[in-house]
C-alpha cells in the first residue's frame, strides 16, 4: 500500500485486521487504496472504490513557514509592530 502511494496514517498494521482489533482502521485503508489506484491506473473503467486524492499539500500564506517545536517554540523571529495612529 505504501508503495502505490496510500498515506501512512490510512495503513493498517496486521493485528488490526487479523485479530480485528481495528477494522475501522482497515477499511480506511482499504477506501485510501481505491482511491489511489484511480490515479495510477486511470485507464481502467471498471467500478470504483474510495475518492481519489485530488491534490498535493498545499502551502498557505496565512500559516508560518518555520516549524514549532515542543520546547522552543517557534524557531522565526518575532517583529515588532508600531501602533499605528488613529484619528477618531
Amino acid at each position: 500500500c505504501r508503495e502505490l502511494g496510500v498515506g501512512e496514517a490510512d495503513v493498517f498494521s496486521t493485528v488490526d485486521l487479523y485479530e480485528a482489533k481495528n477494522m475501522n482502521q482497515v477499511t480506511r485503508c482499504i477506501y485510501s487504496l481505491g482511491g489511489v489506484v484511480q490515479l495510477s491506473c486511470p485507464t481502467f473503467s471498471g467500478p470504483h472504490l474510495g475518492i481519489a486524492p485530488r491534490s498535493v499539500a498545499k502551502s498557505d500564506p496565512k500559516r508560518p513557514s518555520v516549524m514549532a517545536t515542543q520546547m522552543g517554540g517557534f524557531a522565526g523571529v518575532m517583529e515588532r509592530q508600531k501602533p499605528t495612529e488613529r484619528a477618531d
